[in-house]
């Protein structure tokens, strides 16, 4: 059987342009791509200092990654459209650690134990924050379920 096509994304980059390479490599990516299979779309844009590549997958879900060069700062984040993929709280904040580790491997000293807290039933933006860096990890919920995810740090 024959590998997927390569998706050739959209926009204007440039030699410092996230690659659809560099978000494979992200465990983020592995997590989507795990849950709704491989990526239907992707697409880089500018604006306001940011560069934003965003990768769509199976039923609207998004994996988007900002990165401000000039703010030292970055962020992925993931929108789960309704019936897109069951990711639990334990699914998102595992990833999330694998992301911080990634990211920084000793840690940036995220108060995990806030993500981990109960799952509020109603809609909610959990927030935790790490000691470096200014490193925010956070979970997004719609009625109890996880909507949204991401990590962000600006050192």
């Amino acid at each position: 059987m024959a590998a997927p096509a390569k998706l050739h994304c959209s926009g204007h980059g440039d030699a410092e342009s996230m690659t659809l390479d560099e978000a494979e490599a992200t465990p983020l990516y592995a997590m989507l791509q795990g849950k709704l299979g491989d990526p239907t779309g992707c697409a880089l844009s500018r604006g306001g200092g940011n560069e934003t590549f965003v990768v769509t997958f199976a039923k609207g879900a998004t994996l988007t990654f900002v990165d401000n060069e000039t703010l030292e700062s970055a962020k992925e984040d993931v929108a789960l459209p309704a019936g897109s993929a069951t990711v639990t709280r334990d699914d998102a904040v595992k990833v999330l650690k694998a992301t911080e580790r990634d990211d920084e491997p000793k840690g940036m000293g995220v108060n995990w134990a806030k993500l981990m807290a109960p799952v509020p039933a109603g809609d909610a933006d959990v927030v935790a924050e790490g000691k470096s860096c200014n490193a925010k990890a956070h979970v997004q919920y719609s009625g109890g379920a996880v909507v949204g995810f991401g990590f962000s740090s600006a050192c």
